[in-house]
């Protein structure tokens, strides 16, 4: 007898608005099945997405829009199941910035900055 293959690894994921949203960059789910080699299974998805307004939260993470993909997997025999994975597109805050350590010679180091001369010929 032959049962739906499981799926797994559609949870939600947290990407900078200027990133990839793509599968390819954000991660495709895994499946497995009783008569179907997880190569020959086969992947599809559709995605919605939604424009979020100024002032929307999710986990902690002030958020611009959402993308929900719903996932199918299908076997060989045709017996499928789904999962809906929502990627969150988030704003970048002050806090998500790496900035360079400070060389003023007080915090750090200054840099030394070797003068160049051009001659003329």
């Amino acid at each position: 007898m032959t049962h739906s293959p499981t799926i797994n690894n559609c949870g939600d994921h947290f990407i900078f608005c200027n990133e990839d949203p793509s599968p390819g960059a954000v991660g495709f789910p895994t499946g497995t099945d009783n008569c179907t080699a997880p190569g020959n299974l086969d992947f599809n998805h559709f995605d919605t997405e939604t424009s979020l307004g100024c002032g929307n939260f999710q986990n902690g993470h002030p958020v611009l829009k959402r993308i929900d993909r719903d996932w199918t997997v299908t076997d060989e025999h045709g017996n499928s199941n789904t999962c809906l994975q929502r990627v969150w597109l988030k704003h970048i805050t002050f806090a998500d910035i790496d900035f360079p350590p400070n060389r003023d010679n007080i915090s750090s180091p200054h840099l030394i900055v070797g003068r160049t001369r051009r001659t003329s010929i």
